[in-house]
């Protein structure tokens, strides 16, 4: 378990379903042996990842498009005021 990350390998001896306590949202990415895979919704309030009879490894990711979007304005805009700043400090 990471703070954006979850991994873990599994062994089933038929197909089912990987239930996580962890709260669903649309945002986690699944990959199950490398190919990404469907997010389920278990239990209406948490995550599930079908798995096939076998061992696979099954990795959960998280990415958030918005959030990088909103780090580059903010720093843009960091880096706008500074010169703003220095601009005005000069006069």
């Amino acid at each position: 378990f990471n703070l954006n990350k979850v991994e873990a390998d599994v062994n089933a001896t038929g197909p089912g379903l990987v239930v996580l306590s962890q709260a669903y949202y649309h945002l986690w990415r699944v990959f199950v042996d490398g190919k990404e895979s469907p997010l389920l919704r278990a239990n209406l309030a948490f995550q599930a990842v079908a798995v096939p009879a076998g061992t696979h490894h099954i990795k959960l990711v998280y990415r958030d498009p918005n959030f990088a979007i909103g780090a580059i304005l903010s720093a843009l805009s960091l880096a706008a005021c500074g010169l703003i700043w220095q601009r005005t400090k000069w006069r």
